[in-house]
């Protein structure tokens, strides 16, 4: 059947992944709090990716393992979702961001850094779970940590990316 469907097993793999990404995409996205100020969104955003992926641990471990040993086999699934996945998410972010910054919302930094420092709060930790699990007894798995971890998370996040009004210092 594998055949007939897909052509190969490697195929198969890819359509999983695309899927997967499409999936998780949609979680967050469709997630994220419709009247959230502009800013607050991109506070929300990478911790709602991780909210998603604790969700389905087997959705992680499969992100895990393909970021760490085929990272062709995502940006295969990321070129071919095009502008209906990743590339289209990161372009409204980016507009997003631009506007933010504009409104001084935001601190001023490159957008595409500071999306890039959001991404990797998210995925920087489903790399690291393991060695934080036997360095600190942290797991996404547990609710109480990850509570813990997600109100921590966010404050370091907003006091990073939210621009401090004229005169003040950051919170």
């Amino acid at each position: 059947m594998i055949h007939y469907y897909f052509g190969t097993k490697d195929r198969l793999v890819d359509a999983v992944v695309t899927r997967e990404v499409l999936s998780m995409i949609g979680a967050v996205v469709g997630g994220l709090d419709g009247d959230l100020d502009p800013a607050e969104l991109f506070v929300q955003y990478p911790v709602r990716m991780l909210d998603e992926l604790r969700r389905d641990r087997v959705r992680l471990q499969l992100l895990r393992l393909v970021l760490a040993t085929e990272p062709d086999r995502l940006r295969r699934a990321v070129r071919k979702l095009g502008r209906h996945g990743v590339l289209g998410i990161s372009a409204e972010l980016l507009g997003l961001i631009g506007e933010a910054q504009g409104a001084g919302r935001l601190v001023d930094a490159a957008p595409a850094s500071l999306l890039m420092f959001l991404i990797a709060n998210a995925f920087g930790l489903v790399f690291m779970e393991p060695i934080a699990h036997e360095a600190m007894g942290f797991s996404l798995a547990d609710d109480e940590a990850w509570a813990r971890h997600r109100a921590q998370l966010t404050k370091l996040i907003r006091g990073g990316i939210l621009a401090s009004p004229a005169g003040e210092e950051p919170a």
